[in-house]
């Protein structure tokens, strides 16, 4: 006996496994400019911590949304992995930041010079809610990477440190 599959059905199946591979959102705000405009959308794909690379735009759950800080979730640019050095631009934005913010907000007081294992580190392209406040990041609220059209390093493109930008529609997904 042969068994016909509909073809809404396959279309289903297509479309939930893609769900979880994918998301689409729409930025909100200018703390990624020059790279990424407020109202661009991005596609973003599903990353392991494994699989993360320095220079990425990255999805991540904001540590600190559950006290009241910030977004459910942010779009920054992942600057350093676990065991490698905290980058210069991290520890130059750390050290801008007023004395007992840190500890108003239960992080670490100090940035730690080598990140550590299964953390990462992330900043955006202006200053705001990133690395250089929060310190390293756990690589498993990072949800995935996106692939920015036109998109140069860091340093090639004059950015500025700090920053993030928030999702103006986060329920949109593909």
């Amino acid at each position: 006996m042969r068994l016909i599959v509909p073809a809404t059905a396959v279309a289903a199946l297509l479309i939930g496994l893609t769900r979880q591979r994918l998301r689409l959102v729409v930025v909100q705000g200018r703390s990624m400019e020059p790279t990424i405009h407020d109202g661009q959308r991005l596609l973003f794909r599903r990353t392991k911590p494994t699989r993360l690379r320095t220079g990425a735009v990255t999805l991540f759950t904001n540590p600190l949304h559950q006290v009241g800080v910030g977004p459910p979730q942010m779009v920054k640019r992942l600057v350093a992995v676990g065991g490698s050095p905290t980058p210069k631009a991290v520890l130059d934005a750390s050290n801008r930041i007023p004395p007992g913010i840190r500890t108003s907000l239960s992080v670490a007081e100090d940035i730690p010079t080598v990140v550590p294992e299964g953390y990462v580190m992330v900043l955006g392209d202006s200053p705001g809610l990133d690395s250089a406040l929060l310190g390293p990041i756990d690589a498993h609220l990072v949800w995935g990477q996106a692939e920015v059209p036109g998109q140069r390093s860091r340093e090639s493109a004059g950015a500025r440190h700090g920053s993030s930008w928030f999702l103006r529609d986060q329920s949109a997904q593909w």
